[in-house]
């Protein structure tokens, strides 16, 4: 096997065993304001937080062990899928920290415990 594939089977095997992970703040790169076309800036940025949400899933796919997860003041909007895999994708979680998310509020908390 190559180098290239080892590095990435202890990469995995590290993660395996992380049990906290703190992504604060954790925000979209690369969207551009344009003053002129606001439609087109809002599909920018939900585009670039969905592909956000896209690498922390995948992540989390290979990181079952985490016990304490933080996106504080992670995604400007509801990151809808993440919150429908935590339970799956981290069984033995105990501490989700959501502080400062400005797109918490009681009804998605609720929807979540339930």
């Amino acid at each position: 096997s190559s180098w290239e594939d080892v590095h990435q089977t202890l990469q995995i095997e590290g993660c395996c065993r992380m049990t906290k992970l703190e992504l604060c703040n954790f925000q979209a790169a690369g969207t551009v304001d344009d003053e002129d076309d606001e439609d087109a800036d809002y599909e920018r940025a939900l585009k670039a937080e969905e592909e956000m949400e896209d690498a922390l899933l995948s992540l989390l796919r290979v990181c079952p062990r985490i016990t304490h997860l933080s996106i504080a003041g992670s995604f400007q909007f509801h990151p809808h899928r993440l919150f429908q895999s935590i339970p799956a994708l981290l069984p033995s979680l105990q501490v989700l920290d959501l502080s400062c998310c400005v797109w918490m509020d009681d009804a998605i908390l609720l929807t979540f415990v339930r």
